[in-house]
């Protein structure tokens, strides 16, 4: 559970670095820049969508692991 929480909390530091990143982008106007910006938010969004679906699939068969062998 651990690992799971320090990798949600490296994720959401790029993210936020990332959102910064974006937001001084259109401060100045660099539409080249905001557009990587957002690609790279986009990219951490998909990434954490999987490493949480396989949380979630690695903690359910922990679970069903755990309930068979109460039985």
């Amino acid at each position: 559970m651990l690992s799971n929480d320090l990798l949600l909390q490296s994720a959401n530091k790029r993210l936020q670095f990332w959102r910064d990143q974006l937001q001084a982008a259109f401060r100045c106007g660099d539409a080249k820049r905001a557009a990587e910006c957002a690609l790279l938010i986009d990219e951490y969004g998909v990434l954490t969508a999987a490493a949480m679906a396989q949380f979630l699939t690695a903690a359910d068969s922990t679970s069903v692991s755990s309930r068979a062998l109460q039985c």
